[in-house]
């Protein structure tokens, strides 16, 4: 199978694996962009920053977000049924 490659307006995701039971992807996201609000009910996502600084938004508020500055490889959060951004 070969990479698929989507542009999106904060910039690019390549899929790298799509099995049944799971999907991982390599998200880039252009500095001062945002991925959209989202809350999935039937799957947890991991994410892993590697390189930048990442702003989570947790539940819809972003009054009080949560930041990580990342050297080398980072794991912030786990989202799981709940509201979630990067």
């Amino acid at each position: 199978m070969s990479a698929l490659t989507d542009q999106r307006p904060w910039g690019h995701y390549t899929v790298l694996a799509d099995e049944a039971d799971h999907k991982v992807k390599r998200i880039v996201v252009q500095p001062g962009k945002r991925l959209s609000l989202q809350r999935h009910q039937q799957r947890a996502e991991h994410w892993y920053v590697v390189k930048g600084e990442a702003l989570v938004t947790l539940d819809g508020s972003e009054k009080n977000p949560q930041r990580w500055q990342c050297r080398g490889y980072s794991n912030p959060y786990k989202a799981s049924d709940r509201k979630h951004r990067l």
